[in-house]
């Protein structure tokens, strides 16, 4: 039984690395992301920081599947997530939380 959890929780962890490659994304106009390259191995810690206006959270929202890259691709364990839904990274391993909690409202704070 224990194998078998272990290589449960196995699948759900993100692969070796998260790589973003030559990410690129604009809105009407102002560049957020301008050839972004970088790699994250398993298990590793990284801080994101720069000034409002950067670009950080337009790429942890590309990495995560809730925006989409102009141009570059996303990929996890090797394989290209780019045009996958942030529900389908996650069965995969690959979440994300929000700054900004908000309640469901027909939802129990256990549901929550």
């Amino acid at each position: 039984m224990a194998a078998d959890t272990t290589q449960l929780e196995s699948e759900r962890r993100p692969g070796e690395t998260l790589r973003a490659s030559s990410v690129s994304r604009a809105f009407d106009g102002v560049q957020a992301l301008r050839g972004v390259t970088l790699t994250l191995g398993r298990g590793e810690v990284v801080g994101l920081i720069g000034p409002n206006g950067a670009g950080k959270s337009t790429l942890v929202n590309v990495l995560s599947g809730f925006d989409r890259p102009d141009e570059g691709m996303v990929e996890l364990a090797g394989q290209d997530v780019t045009r996958w839904s942030p529900h389908r990274r996650g069965r995969k391993g690959l979440a994300r939380t929000f700054q900004h909690a908000h309640a469901f409202r027909d939802l129990t704070v256990r549901e929550n």
